[in-house]
């Protein structure tokens, strides 16, 4: 009898603790922001070479390049993701010079060089040099 309930009182404390991951990503998903990062390859993977003041984030395949590589110039959406590369979130407070981050466009892009984008998802694949 002791046993049935030490199992009972270890599912239970399994199912609060899932179903408290759950509302969290729920919640998440109802504000439109992601919890996890997109299967799809990213529209730009590079090295951020400014973080502005205005919210814009500068990345750049190879900063190196005057021309021929790809380069954006990205604002966050309103609900965008700030994730490691392990898939936790951070904030966009997280994102310095140096590092190699990727991101994933949403809505139009303007095709000028860099192009200008919005972004909905940025990885941070690795930290300052």
């Amino acid at each position: 009898m002791r046993t049935v309930s030490v199992i009972t009182g270890v599912l239970l404390s399994a199912f609060a603790i899932s179903s408290c991951r759950l509302e969290k990503d729920e919640a998440a998903a109802s504000r439109g922001a992601r919890t996890s990062i997109p299967a799809d390859a990213p529209s730009i993977t590079g090295v951020v070479t400014d973080v502005g003041s205005d919210g814009r984030i500068r990345i750049e395949e190879r900063p190196s390049d005057g021309s021929g590589s790809a380069k954006a110039v990205v604002r966050l959406a309103e609900n965008a993701a700030i994730l490691t590369r392990t898939g936790s979130p951070t904030t966009v407070g997280a994102i310095q010079t140096g590092m190699r981050v990727s991101a994933w466009f949403t809505g139009p892009v303007m095709e000028s060089y860099p192009v200008q984008a919005t972004a909905n998802v940025i990885v941070i694949e690795s930290g300052v040099p």
